[in-house]
């Protein structure tokens, strides 16, 4: 295509033109860029230079540290939970069939014993009484007829009136109807037994906290109506396990938690079976309600039926959960540390990081050192300088947020008490501040 030569010139000027523009810009970009580089530079080497006295003041890995003290002995503590139980507890029924035709009682209803609480249906029982009681009759007459008899027969035989034969027949005779009186005296006996049966009584003093049945009801022999829980001191049973079970004496006292209300109990028995399931021991305690209860006898303690201290019956109801803590003191040679100084090791064991020192305290490993401790120091570069390393330990006994071990650690041993993961074995590290955790804090 051939362009005129006006056409041709115009593109030239609009070539020239953006040559002209474009690049006096890039090259001022350019020299901008190396300048700005230049001052960069030069403001890090100052800070550089300004700063290397002063190292400290860099950020640091700050991290709390604690040493150690060695103890002899930790004390154990633990809590056995219980309930408070009624010493005794009956479902009451009653032994014969029949319908329940009265319940005398409802729940809540205190009773005494020997009190009468429901009966069953005696009529058919009554109607079979007076059938034997005619039976009765009939074998008492018939009884007199036959030693009537025998009598005469005794009499006539001496002048041949009758028959030996004939004697000896009237004589058993008249054993016979003996024997046939004593068994319907004996059927009547049974009678009036089912008929005392049909009655339901309190076998001892207590409270109806359980009605089964009501009026109408057809019952099987032995079926539950009421249950009745005894009104006298109840007791406390307690599992007990490991090693503070032989802490506990019986006849001493000890101080259970019911409800949130301390309680005073005398250890009265430690049941000589292990439950299977949970592997304790069962310990009864019986609840002391006098102010004084060192003033108190071994009869005096609630096991000889005392009622319950009107006062105090919301904490001793039975069900309520109670609370035995006991303590001791258990030899061995370790150290108290918070839980946030361990982390898992090998084998089953766990881990601390100890701080040791240093014997190359050169300034070529300034910059891997990091600080630990409570808070930054202002002593700088003069400061000793450790290494972290880790040593196994054993955990004997956790109590809360602590735990004592027993391992390769020597007292006073710097320990990294928390942020075990901003530090790692082998790194170096400089103590700025720690803290002492000694006997005080261990208890």
């Amino acid at each position: 295509m051939i362009h005129s030569l006006p056409t041709l010139c115009q593109r030239s000027r609009r070539a020239l033109y953006h040559r002209l523009t474009i690049a006096p810009a890039l090259v001022l970009a350019i020299v901008l860029a190396i300048v700005l580089a230049l001052g960069f530079r030069l403001s890090a080497s100052a800070d550089e230079a300004s700063g290397s006295g002063d190292r400290p003041a860099r950020s640091a890995v700050v991290v709390p540290v604690i040493r150690v003290q060695q103890q002899m002995s930790y004390p154990l503590e633990q809590v056995f939970v219980g309930q408070v139980e009624a010493r005794r507890t009956a479902e009451l029924g009653v032994e014969r069939a029949g319908q329940l035709i009265e319940v005398r009682v409802r729940e809540g209803d205190s009773v005494r014993a020997g009190d009468l609480l429901a009966r069953l249906d005696p009529t058919l029982l009554q109607a079979k009484r007076a059938e034997l009681s005619a039976d009765l009759a009939s074998a008492e007459a018939d009884l007199a007829l036959a030693e009537v008899t025998a009598e005469r027969y005794r009499d006539s035989v001496k002048g041949g009136a009758v028959t030996r034969q004939d004697l000896d027949e009237a004589s058993e005779g008249a054993r016979a109807a003996s024997a046939r009186l004593q068994l319907a005296k004996a059927r009547i006996a049974s009678i009036d037994l089912d008929l005392v049966k049909t009655e339901l009584s309190a076998p001892f003093d207590g409270t109806v906290v359980q009605r089964m049945a009501d009026e109408g009801t057809v019952l099987g022999a032995g079926q539950p109506v009421l249950t009745l829980q005894e009104t006298a001191a109840p007791e406390v049973r307690v599992g007990v396990a490991g090693p503070l079970l032989g802490a506990l004496l019986p006849g001493e006292h000890y101080r259970l938690e019911i409800d949130g209300e301390d309680v005073n109990a005398r250890l009265r028995a430690i049941i000589p079976l292990r439950i299977g399931t949970s592997r304790t021991v069962d310990a009864l305690f019986d609840p002391i309600f006098d102010k004084e209860a060192d003033d108190l006898g071994s009869d005096r303690t609630g096991a000889d039926g005392r009622p319950l201290d009107p006062t105090r019956t919301w904490a001793l109801r039975p069900g309520n959960l109670a609370e035995l803590r006991l303590r001791k003191q258990v030899e061995a040679q370790g150290y108290w540390l918070p839980l946030s100084a361990l982390s898992e090791g090998d084998r089953g064991l766990w881990r601390a990081l100890v701080a040791e020192p240093e014997t190359d305290q050169s300034e070529t490993a300034e910059s891997e050192t990091v600080d630990i401790g409570m808070a930054p120091s202002s002593s700088g570069a003069s400061e000793p300088r450790w290494r972290l390393v880790s040593r196994p330990v054993q955990v004997l006994h956790v109590d809360r947020e602590r735990a004592f071990v027993r391992g390769p650690l020597q007292p006073d041993d710097p320990v990294v008490a928390a942020g075990l993961h901003r530090v790692v074995p082998g790194q170096r590290v400089r103590i700025v501040q720690s803290t002492s955790l000694g006997a005080d804090q261990a208890d």
